[in-house]
Formats: structure tokens, sequence, C-alpha cells
């Protein structure tokens, strides 16, 4: 016994999910075609067609049925270890429709039981069996199509192949494989007669509405017409078989009275077999004119669709179609019954009409399922290997991107400490030119700061007795001071003094970066206010300058010579500039005055809030 794989295809040893195969084999007298056909997502492909060619005088000889065997092995074994699905000729079945009434599942399989076994008659031996249900049509309204044989027939058939019981998957018939592969091309065709003219019988079948609803066979066939023109010709009956398939025997010059009349007889039986089921079904209002006849088998061509259909009052007679080139070598149909088996063992009949034995069916059951879930375990290993894989394959790309990551910070930091370099050769480049550049911009404001409080004087009745720094001006002592003023009539104080005594807590003042002049304002009243107003906002209106106010008495200091001013109309006003665009670097005094708010009293003399280097200007005297 061999070893199948299954219904299911191989690659690598792991199992092709869900296609299935089978070989379908279908007997004729004359040869055996053999079919590889596939199942997948609903779809049947043929994939190989081989024939074996039968020896002559094959009965009561053992050397060549065992020769047969042997092959008919040999081809099974170059297809594939699959299932195998056998014909039954039709005149070992018997196939009908029954009707029955409404009923649960379990009811009809018993009332379709005991139906066979009535159509059987009173044979003893076992009944194979099996049904469909039919589309209601005419008088049937609740019908099944019941197809049987008898069990010993079936063994028989298996026998005869040479072939393990356990490796056969389906039998079915010839007039059922017939129905399977027309209705598998055509699956909404017409009233429809098939026509399989074999070797040894004609196998008819009837559709309606799609659907299969009559079989039986005719004990006439192409060994039977060859015999009789043989005899008439004088040949032998395998010449007379390939001048049938070969020659125009019913035109011209080949033409043959004798088999003109054979056929004649032929068509006569078949037109009685389908008038008495169209008496038996008048409801269907159908005629022999109404049918299409298909034909197929080794005596079919065109000369005898021809002659058929020349015929006075004939039916319209037509070749059964190829499916592909290869085909165009055979007969018409030559492949049709092994095609229709493969589908009924595949299961994509519309129509089931197994007749496999009960122990195979369930052994081929069990045998379904082992591999249903074999195949389903590896299919789970399979993918745990690609998940396994597809993890190994994401945890390597991570690893190598944290490596390209890691690379690429590193080059960052280098890159960071070159920039950092560099940026402390040009501070450093910087904070060598920063300081002249700085003192020149505070001259320069000074300067400009002059010529606009000697414009701002002009044509006013006002004079100017005080002109410094802020640091410089806050650092001398308060107006309240007993301190002797300088002995001076008006100076201008670009530098710092000295305090001889630290200003109370109370006198401290917070220092921003500008200038402050005192003025004396010689008017009364509101005029006086209007000009001082007006002073401050002609000083205000100078860009350079981001504040213009007065300041309290209570924070200015003595610096001007009391000789000078004039009581409450001596003024003080503190302009502060904007930032130095050439100040330097937050150092810590900035911080300070960040979080304090206040300025640190400077210990030497120096112009700005934060350069330390610029030595203090000397007093001008006028």
């Amino acid at each position: 016994m061999r070893i199948l794989n299954g219904q299911f295809p191989y690659v690598l040893g792991l199992p092709i999910l869900p296609a299935r195969r089978v070989i379908a084999i279908d007997v004729d007298a004359r040869n055996i075609k053999i079919v590889l056909a596939q199942k997948f997502l609903n779809k049947v492909a043929f994939l190989r067609k081989e024939v074996v060619d039968l020896p002559d005088s094959i009965e009561n000889n053992e050397i060549a049925q065992s020769t047969l065997r042997n092959e008919i092995a040999s081809v099974i074994e170059s297809l594939g270890h699959y299932p195998v699905a056998i014909s039954l000729s039709q005149h070992l079945t018997l196939s009908q429709v029954i009707d029955l009434p409404p009923a649960s599942q379990t009811d009809i399989q018993r009332m379709i039981q005991g139906e066979a076994h009535r159509i059987a008659g009173l044979s003893q031996t076992k009944i194979i069996w099996d049904y469909a249900p039919l589309k209601p049509y005419g008088k049937h309204t609740h019908s099944f199509w019941v197809t049987l044989s008898q069990e010993q027939e079936v063994y028989k058939a298996i026998e005869n192949l040479g072939i393990e019981k356990e490796e056969v998957c389906g039998i079915t018939s010839t007039g059922n494989a017939l129905i399977s592969a027309y209705l598998q091309k055509y699956p909404e065709t017409v009233s429809t007669v098939l026509v399989d003219i074999g070797m040894r019988s004609t196998t008819v079948a009837i559709l309606y509405e799609g659907q299969g609803i009559y079989t039986t066979s005719i004990a006439l066939g192409l060994e039977l017409f060859a015999e009789s023109l043989s005899s008439s010709i004088g040949c032998s009956t395998q010449a007379a078989i390939d001048i049938i398939c070969k020659k125009n025997l019913f035109y011209g010059n080949d033409k043959s009275d004798v088999y003109c009349s054979l056929i004649d007889g032929w068509l006569q039986e078949l037109y009685r077999i389908v008038g008495e089921w169209l008496t038996d079904n008048f409801e269907l209002r159908l005629n022999l004119e109404s049918l299409q006849f298909v034909l197929c088998g080794n005596a079919c061509n065109e000369h005898l669709i021809d002659y058929l259909n020349k015929k006075p009052n004939s039916p319209h007679f037509s070749l059964w179609y190829y499916e592909d080139d290869e085909e165009r070598l055979y007969p018409p149909g030559f492949f049709a019954v092994a095609k229709g088996v493969s589908l009924q063992a595949l299961g994509c009949a519309a129509q089931s009409a197994s007749l496999l034995p009960d122990e195979l069916k369930s052994s081929w059951q069990k045998l379904k399922i082992a591999q249903v879930v074999q195949s389903v375990c590896i299919l789970l290993v399979l993918l745990f290997i690609i998940l396994l894989g597809v993890g190994t394959w994401q945890t390597a790309f991570a690893a190598r991107q944290k490596s390209i990551l890691r690379s690429q910070i590193e080059y960052g930091l280098k890159l960071a400490e070159q920039l950092e370099d560099t940026k402390k050769v040009i501070l450093q480049n910087y904070e060598k030119i920063r300081p002249v550049l700085y003192k020149k911009q505070i001259t320069i404001d000074t300067i400009q700061t002059l010529e606009l409080i000697t414009v701002a004087r002009s044509n006013k009745p006002m004079w100017f007795v005080v002109f410094a720094d802020e640091q410089t001006y806050f650092n001398a002592p308060p107006l309240s001071g007993t301190n002797e003023p300088p002995q001076t009539n008006l100076f201008v104080v670009i530098g710092p003094t000295m305090p001889t005594s630290e200003p109370p807590a109370t006198n401290k003042v917070v220092v921003r970066p500008g200038y402050v002049v005192e003025v004396c304002i010689p008017e009364e009243g509101d005029i006086m206010r209007k000009t001082l107003s007006q002073l401050v906002s002609d000083l205000k209106r100078d860009t350079r300058f981001k504040n213009v106010d007065t300041i309290p008495f209570e924070q200015r200091r003595l610096v001007a010579d009391q000789k000078t001013v004039l009581p409450d109309k001596h003024f003080a006003i503190f302009m502060e500039l904007a930032t130095n665009e050439f100040q330097p670097l937050q150092s810590t005094n900035e911080a300070t005055i960040m979080e304090t708010g206040t300025f640190p009293t400077p210990t030497s003399g120096k112009i700005g809030i934060y350069d330390k280097t610029m030595p203090p200007i000397q007093p001008l005297q006028k």
C-alpha cells in the first residue's frame, strides 16, 4: 500500500492550504483517462491529463491485467500520491428523482434510505446511496436526486484497477460525472441532453434549469458500430473504429449506408428515451425540438453533428466544448467523465452523488481531520518562526539604529566641543577689542548728550550747573550733607569722586546706566514747571535714551556749587541710556543687579555700569 499525502499538495514537505488535490480515473473499454485536479479557494484547475491504453483481449488474461495495474500505479505515482476517485459505469448504477414530504433532516435520510432499498428490489447485497436536494420544477416541489449502486460492484471496480480501497476517496456514476462537468462550465444552462457515446454503451443525462434530473444508458456504443461496419467492409474491428473516427461515412466517396443505418437506429433509441421522459414530465411543456443535444465520446466528430442536424425536425446537436488545445488532440469530451469524477470528489458538484462505501467515508473523514490538525500545527510553527524572525530582525535593527545614534551623539559632542573651543577663541579675540569699542561708544554717547542738552537750552531761560555720569553723581554726598561744596561756580563731572562717608541707608537709590544733569529755571510757578516738562519731553525724543525723568529731592546729590543755583528752582534730570551693544558679557555684578535691582557701589573711577577699567576724568573748571 502506498503512503498517501492526503488531499493536500505539499511543497518541501509542507502542505499548501487550503488547496486539495485528487486523481480521477475514468475507465472505458478501450483506454483509461486519468486527470489530476486541484481545488484552491473554490476554483478547480485540471493540472495534468494522462491516457493509458488497454491491451486487446485483457479479459481472462492475468498477465495483461497485471501489466495494466502496474502502468496505472506508475501514472498515479508520477502524478503524486494523492487520493483516487473513479467512475462507475452508468448501467451499474441508478439515479432517480423522488418526492418526499417536508420533514427534518433525520427523517429525510430515513425515508430516502427506505426508497433506495425499495428501488433496489429484493437484492440481498448491500446498497450504497447518496442524495442531493433539487430546486422545485414542474410537479416536483420537494424532490431529491438519489443515486445508488450495489456495494459489490463498487469494490469490484476498485479491484479491477489494482488500487487499494483505502486510497479511493470518491466514486460516482458516469451520468453524474457528465452532469457535474457540464454544469461546472455552464451552471445556468437551458434544457440540455448530454450524450456520451462510449465504446460499449451510450450514457444519457438530461439537465433542466441548471440541475440534472435524469440519467440512463443505451447498450449501443462504438464497438457495436465498428463490428457491424467491419463485417460489411471486411476489416478488423480496430480498423473499423479508426475509419469511424477519421472519415466522413455520411457523405462523399467514403459514405457507408451500413453506418448511416446504425446511427439512425441509435438516434431512434435516443429519441425514444428522451420522448418517454418528456411524456412523464409533460407539465414542463417541452418537446424534442426545444432541447439542445451535446455529444461527446470516441464516435463524435463534426461529420456526425452535421448529419444529425440535417435530419428533418431535428433538435440542435453540438459537440462538447474544448477546455484547451491539448484536448483537441482527442475526441470532444474525452476527459469529461474524469473531470466530473474529480469535481464530485472535491465537493464542487451541485448534486452530490458519492457511491463511496461508509467504511471508506469514515476513514477519509478521520484522515482529513488529522491532516487539517497537522497542517494547522505546521502553520502555527511556521507563524511562530516568522514572528521569531521578525522579532529578531527588529531587535537587530534597533541595535543597529542605537549604534548609529550613539555614533551620531559622539560626533555631535565632539562637534560641540570644537564649536565651544571656537567660541572661546572668538570671545577671547572679541574681548581684546571690546573695551575699546565700549569706551568709544561711551565717548560718543557723552559727546552727543552734551550736544543735545546744549541744543535743548537754546532760547530758554535756564542754565545747567551739573553734567555727570550716573555712578559719579550718586556716589556724591546727599544734598542735605554737611560737606562743603567745591569752590567753583559751574563744573561738569565726568569721573567719580570718592565719598567721605557712607550715605544713609535711606538715601540708597537704584542706579541705572545714563547721565544726570542739574538745571536752574529762573521762572515762577506753572511756567517753571511747564519749561521743566518741555525740557524732559525734548530729551525723551532722543532714541539713545531708554527713559528720561526728574530725580526726587531725597535722591539728589550735593555736586553743584550752591552759589550757582536758585533754591526751589534747581532740578536734577536722569537720562537712562539704552544698553550698550559692546558692554561686557554677564558678570557677577550683573547677576547681582538682576537679582537685587540695585547697582553695587563703585570702588574706583569708571564710566558705565559694568566696566572697572576706565580711569576717571578730572573735573573741568569754568
